[in-house]
């Protein structure tokens, strides 16, 4: 069969995953193709302009009646502001949507109701929205001088898409209001019964005073299983404070409304912060456990807060671990990836012994995980035997590599940041540890000792992805060559991505002074064409052999360059590749490294590029058995 042949279904699928400039290409390649890559192309719209899309309404309204429509091979819709901004005389939107019988996905881009009306009624709007059947997206907040409350239009007009199942409200604009109460959420689930995903950028009414004593008797949304609320920050009519307040009892009205919950996810960054008092604490804990079916369901939890929030504690402790809610995929945050706060330390051992059972992914960040380095690093790992994924990001956390290993049996992804890094050498007679099916690792921020590179790449034979970013590698160098290896012979990446890494004796010599650092890093492989498979004999060697089993192959030259651009100001940090002259150059330099140490050599390139003047340093070797791609940036 040659691809002419293809039958219309297989090829609209592969239709699928091609680019809008490729179905137009295959629309035209051959007679048999124009139906399915032309219905593919009509599947998804843009109304970016009035101009731009006159001319493929006008092919919609005039084949309407026909047989074969495009109209109808419209499934999604997206309108943009600067389309309804337009003299619109020739054309009414919701003329064009009645055009479009299948469209399944509606979104309006940066277009809020005020921007529609009066060109279009309340009724239009609504017979419009009730054609985004399977979920719909608006984007919403354009006019920042309408009421506060205009939102509440939005809630009146998605009250009527009976069918909905996936909605999703943003309000990208600062000012733009959304609020909701308890009654607004019971009034949308009366009208959307098949509603199963909310997502919205919106605030929650903290005020429970009315609606306490009516949360158990709610009737309950059994369709929604999925829920993502980022609380907005907005300001005073005046321009100073934040309007904006998280009370914790809406965790209190999702368990009783929400039985069949699987995802929660909390954004309250925006949210002013007051603290709990210890009565409303108890308050909010008691009320909570008066539901044993709380999110009994709920599989992922994502919490976003500020750093001094005392709810993760409440959250995680009072509420979600006494009720054995079992959380599969677990994120915690302050929002600042690449920053830590003393005022909230997070136990990562009592979050992995807490949910053991069910625990798969485990993300926190911008935390600092010991106290002043206190708990010991091998107590802060119990075994969690489903954990597949762990991102540690913050600031005081060291780590035995081995025993993250040992106790997280399952894991395929890790990711490091601000973390120290070490291995235990010692091994009862000499046993060798299980093996391992870690797949990729990310470092970033980090202090390791270069035995971990060599345990990995014995341990972690399925590794292929690896990432160091801003990295301190200490150990050993050859006083022969002024090489730090790093062995990883038993390791085939398929990607590797060096950036700022450093080398160095020991972490306290790099800190003292520049002149301990040092950045000249090679990658190389093993390559002996009189190997079959390189991968399998290198397996079969038992460690610690003597014989040399492959020659490296120098891959890359990498220097890490850090220079003053505008001295005290503004600090230069880059990583680049050397070229084949600059290779070539510092090969030789260190083929006899105590004999070139003693001689000048000079470099014609800026002085802040002189990597030259730092060859007598010495250099990291990154050792694989294979790198098939490797970045710097």
């Amino acid at each position: 069969m040659t691809p002419s042949d293809l039958p219309p279904d297989i090829l609209t699928r592969i239709a699928d995953y091609l680019s809008r400039t490729d179905k137009y290409s295959c629309a035209i390649a051959c007679r048999g193709w124009v139906y399915p890559f032309q219905k593919a192309l009509w599947k998804d719209m843009h109304a970016y302009s009035f101009e731009s899309f006159k001319g493929t309404f006008s092919i919609i309204k005039a084949t309407q009646n026909e047989s074969v429509s495009p109209g109808a091979w419209v499934h999604n819709l997206c309108i943009y502001d600067c389309f309804v901004e337009a003299d619109m005389s020739d054309i009414q939107v919701i003329d064009m949507i009645r055009c479009m019988p299948n469209l399944k996905y509606l979104c309006l881009k940066s277009v809020s109701y005020e921007d529609l009306h009066p060109r279009i009624t309340m009724e239009d709007i609504r017979a419009m929205m009730a054609k985004a059947r399977e979920n719909a997206s608006l984007t919403l907040g354009r006019n920042e001088n309408k009421d506060m409350h205009s939102g509440k239009y939005i809630l009146e007009f998605i009250n009527t898409c009976t069918m909905l199942q996936k909605l999703e409200i943003r309000a990208d604009k600062p000012n733009y209001y959304i609020a909701l109460d308890v009654t607004d959420f019971d009034s949308m689930h009366q009208s959307l019964q098949e509603l199963s995903s909310f997502k919205a950028g919106i605030s929650l009414c903290p005020d429970f005073l009315a609606t306490l004593d009516i949360i158990p008797n709610t009737t309950p949304a059994f369709s929604m299983t999925s829920i993502d609320i980022n609380l907005k920050k907005y300001k005073y009519e005046n321009g100073n404070g934040n309007t904006n307040k998280w009370n914790p009892l809406w965790l209190y009205y999702f368990g009783y409304k929400y039985p069949n919950l699987r995802s929660l996810k909390l954004n309250i960054l925006g949210a002013r912060h007051e603290s709990i008092d210890p009565d409303q604490r108890q308050k909010v804990i008691s009320l909570f456990h008066s539901n044993p079916n709380a999110l009994k369901h709920l599989e992922t939890f994502k919490f976003v807060a500020n750093k001094t929030f005392e709810s993760f504690d409440l959250i995680l402790w009072e509420l979600l671990y006494p009720l054995r809610v079992p959380i599969k995929h677990l994120t915690l945050s302050t929002g600042q990836d690449h920053q830590s706060s003393n005022l909230y330390t997070m136990h990562i051992g009592r979050i992995l012994q807490s949910f053991s059972g069910t625990l798969n992914t485990l993300s926190v960040t911008g935390f600092t995980y010991n106290d002043n380095h206190q708990i010991p690093a091998p107590k802060l790992f119990p075994c969690c035997q489903f954990l597949t994924d762990l991102c540690i990001y913050g600031r005081g956390g060291t780590f035995n590599m081995d025993d993250i290993l040992n106790k997280c049996v399952a894991l395929k992804h890790l990711k490091l940041l601000s973390s120290e890094m070490f291995v235990n050498l010692k091994t009862k007679n000499g046993e060798l540890k299980q093996q391992h099916g870690l797949q990729t690792l990310d470092l970033h921020r980090c202090s390791i000792t270069s035995e971990v590179f060599n345990h990995i790449s014995l341990r972690c034979r399925s590794l292929q992805h690896m990432s160091l970013c801003e990295v301190w590698i200490t150990g050993s160098f050859s006083q022969k060559n002024g090489c730090l290896l790093l062995d990883m012979t038993h390791t085939f990446l398929k990607t590797l991505h060096v950036e700022k890494v450093k080398y160095g004796t020991s972490h306290q010599e790099m800190q003292r002074s520049e002149e301990n650092i040092i950045s000249m890093t090679l990658l190389s492989r093993l390559n002996d064409p009189s190997l079959s498979d390189v991968k399998d004999e290198i397996e079969k060697v038992e460690i610690g052999s003597k014989y040399q089993i492959a020659a490296p192959q120098n891959i890359a030259w990498i220097f890490s360059y850090e220079f003053e651009e505008i001295p005290s100001v503004y600090i230069v940090d880059r990583t680049d590749i050397l070229d084949e002259e600059g290779a070539d150059i510092a090969r030789k330099y260190y083929q006899d490294f105590q004999l070139s140490k003693t001689q000048t050599l000079e470099s014609n390139k800026p002085s802040h590029f002189s990597w030259i003047g730092e060859l007598y340093k010495g250099y990291g070797e990154f050792r694989c058995g294979d790198i098939e791609e490797y970045t710097t940036d």
